[in-house]
């Protein structure tokens, strides 16, 4: 944004607690997950009194991120006591609509999408194990086996090789690893 200090109250209630914040790359689109599975998505950039699009991540979205262009969505799900199931859900923003998902056995709580917006990294897959893959693909390419610990974060390098990878797997009081 030209003006860091800037703010804005953006309007709209949120059942339960706020599950999940991410902002794209620019500033120009922020998104906010909350208990009852709601997912609200503004355009900074545009009209301030905009009213956001709100796409349904049932159970709940745990997890978030944009693209780099802010075009496209990943939402982590948490798992459904119906189905026993996670899902990792890719969304186009500006349709609101679900391109494709994919089940996994443990909640997906971290997601990240590489700074050339090629690749998604994410939680979920069985004893902990990150996947990864093409964005633009259902399934992963591969999996890094897990180490029995669950993975609160996943991020990408910035720099090349871009799809150098890490990860935390302790909450810490400030934050996490």
């Amino acid at each position: 944004p030209e003006n860091p200090q800037q703010t804005r109250q953006l309007e709209t209630v949120h059942e339960g607690l706020v599950t999940a914040l991410a902002a794209n790359a620019d500033g120009t689109r922020l998104a906010s997950a909350d208990l009852q599975g709601n997912v609200f998505v503004w355009d900074l950039a545009g009209e301030p009194n905009r009213t956001p699009t709100v796409l349904n991540a049932a159970p709940c979205a745990l997890s978030l991120c944009f693209s780099p262009d802010g075009k496209t969505l990943v939402v982590g799900t948490a798992v459904a006591v119906e189905t026993q199931q996670s899902q990792v859900q890719i969304w186009d923003v500006a349709a609101g609509k679900l391109l494709r998902s994919r089940t996994l056995p443990d909640h997906v709580n971290a997601c990240a999408v590489s700074p050339d917006g090629k690749m998604l990294a994410y939680s979920g897959g069985r004893d902990h194990e990150i996947s990864l893959g093409p964005l633009a693909a259902a399934e992963p390419v591969a999996a890094l086996r897990g180490t029995g610990r669950r993975v609160w974060r996943v991020a990408f390098a910035k720099q090349e090789p871009l799809y150098r990878i890490a990860w935390g797997t302790e909450p810490r009081a400030g934050g996490f690893n």
